[in-house]
């Protein structure tokens, strides 16, 4: 029970730091009125993958790391279109599926399984069998993950 406490206070003191952090670096770094640049969007890229590792140890503040993953990774695909960079937007769209699906646990499930599943979709535009097959298969199986969470 100690180790739990103490591995507790641990992820709060990340949480903190890591929300800290990345609105500092927004402050500093981003330039309103101009168009995002790669640094930027590998910031929110981190953030947002930072808060879906909080959001997955730490059940106290689960529902807010989600939102500020999920707002994160939509900032990051304002760089990483499908015509810059398509292997990176298809890995974005994957995890934006998998927080959205992780969000539909906790607050709006139908509506965040439905942002679930448009994600995925997105994200199989460019994830076929063919080019990708790995990763093909692990977007196709969180994409039926989802849609039978749905069903159900």
């Amino acid at each position: 029970m100690c180790t739990r406490l103490k591995y507790r206070a641990e992820a709060d003191v990340f949480n903190d730091s890591v929300t800290e952090l990345y609105d500092f670096a927004i402050e500093e770094f981003t330039e309103p009125e101009k168009p995002m640049k790669a640094d930027e969007a590998r910031l929110h890229l981190e953030a947002a993958e930072n808060f879906v590792d909080i959001a997955q140890v730490k059940a106290e503040g689960r529902e807010e790391n989600l939102r500020w993953a999920i707002e994160a990774y939509k900032k990051a695909l304002g760089y990483f279109t499908i015509e810059k960079s398509k292997s990176e937007f298809a890995r974005i769209q994957n995890n934006l599926g998998n927080a959205y699906g992780s969000l539909s646990e906790v607050r709006d499930k139908e509506k965040n399984l439905q942002r679930a599943v448009n994600a995925f979709q997105e994200a199989l535009k460019i994830y076929t069998l063919n080019d990708f097959p790995v990763q093909y298969a692990a977007t196709k199986a969180n994409l039926g993950k989802r849609s039978w969470v749905r069903e159900k």
